[in-house]
């Protein structure tokens, strides 16, 4: 029974969870602020994202998708899915696609400071 306990006071709940693997939901919420600077989102809102997730998630895809991304973003823990002319690419080549098309140079968006945006990379 203390084993038990012990266990259930070291669980993660879902927002703990997602703070420590950083996919999907932080994922989506870092993408949103990137998109944002960059002019590309439409969700203004911020937390609680779990009460409107549908709509957060939405304004998402659509800002990658007037950047010329194709993005499937995940409740929960699971990593966002990005793709460019139909092959799947990794985060943070879509957002370096974002750069590019802003103007930045190679040397640039080899250096750029991606850890600034929640989720993992």
């Amino acid at each position: 029974m203390a084993d038990e306990k012990k266990i259930a006071d070291e669980m993660l709940t879902e927002d703990e969870l997602n703070q420590v693997v950083g996919g999907g939901t932080m994922q989506t919420c870092g993408d949103n602020d990137f998109l944002q600077k960059f002019g590309y989102s439409h969700y203004e809102g911020h937390y609680p994202w779990n009460v409107s997730w549908a709509k957060a998630s939405t304004s998402v895809d659509k800002g990658w998708s007037e950047a010329g991304i194709t993005c499937v973003t995940k409740w929960g823990c699971s990593d966002n899915l990005y793709f460019l002319k139909g092959k799947q690419i990794s985060r943070k080549e879509a957002f370096a696609h974002v750069l590019r098309q802003k103007g930045f140079s190679e040397e640039q968006i080899a250096s750029y400071d991606y850890g600034q945006w929640r989720g993992s990379f």
